[in-house]
Parts: structure tokens; C-alpha cells; sequence
């Protein structure tokens, strides 16, 4: 799990773009965990607080990890 922050337009769209390549399941949830949604759909991303760093989970893979590199909070 790692945290991220998104919170221009672009930013959001290019990840989106990016993360749909992954076959693995990409969740994206609020940072109190009240929230979870498909990290792939940028309608459900819009659902959070991205005013607030959301947190990523995604199993075990070190491809993913490093996408989130730029993205981290």
C-alpha cells in the first residue's frame, strides 16, 4: 500500500491512462479508509477527497510500485 496525491486534472487522467495497463486489481481509498474505489475508473478516483493523499493497494508487485513513485505524498 502506498500513499499518493493527486490533485490537478492531468495529473489524474495521465495516471488513470497508466494504471489501466496493470491486469492486477488497483484499489485507490480515502486516507481514513472509508472510502474504496476501482484505482482504474477516473470517475471513482473524482468519488474521493483529492484534496487529501489517497491510499493505493495493489498485491505484491514491484512494476506498480515503482509506476507510483512520482505520484507519492
Amino acid at each position: 500500500q502506498v500513499k499518493i496525491r493527486m490533485n490537478e486534472l492531468q495529473k489524474i487522467k495521465k495516471f488513470v491512462d497508466e494504471i489501466s495497463r496493470y491486469q492486477e486489481k488497483i484499489l485507490a481509498k480515502s486516507l481514513d479508509g472509508e472510502y474504496c474505489v476501482n484505482a482504474k475508473s477516473i470517475l471513482g478516483l473524482f468519488s474521493l477527497d483529492l484534496e487529501q493523499p489517497i491510499v493505493i493497494e495493489f498485491e505484491d508487485n514491484a512494476r506498480i510500485e515503482g509506476f507510483l513513485q512520482p505520484y507519492k505524498a
